[in-house]
């Protein structure tokens, strides 16, 4: 008797090619989500919004620039920039530096509320806590 060839796909190489591709994007994805770079201000016990929640991120850098979503955008455009976007009816989440000046911070809150917004969060970081 003749023996026939068997063709047959070996699928452990490609599901361990799609393990290792699963997890660079597990490690990867929090790290391009975040937004531009800036130190927050720490908080004992910060709040988090819902997952769900439609929002615009306001960044505001020590050096002053601003970014909206992670655009760059000159400080004297921001309001046009917001005005640009619909958010009255999202969250817009104000991710300030801790260096910058209080009122620097605060004009940004009343441009929101001039540009339509009704729900602005200040974004922080929890404070480590000290194990002794």
């Amino acid at each position: 008797m003749r023996s026939q060839i068997r063709s047959e796909i070996n699928v452990t190489p490609l599901v361990d090619v799609a393990m290792v591709v699963l997890i660079i994007f597990m490690v990867v994805t929090p790290l391009v989500s975040q937004g531009p770079d800036v130190s927050l201000p720490l908080t004992h016990d910060p709040e988090r919004l819902a997952d769900d929640t439609e929002r615009t991120d306001v960044t505001l850098r020590a050096d002053g620039t601003v970014f909206v979503d992670d655009l760059p955008i000159p400080r004297a455009a921001l309001e046009g920039a917001l005005r640009g976007r619909s958010i009255a009816d999202s969250t817009v989440v104000v991710r300030a530096d801790h260096r910058l000046p209080y009122r620097e911070v605060r004009e940004v809150l009343e441009l929101l509320a001039a540009t339509g917004s009704k729900n602005a969060a200040l974004e922080t970081t929890r404070e480590p806590s000290n194990s002794r």
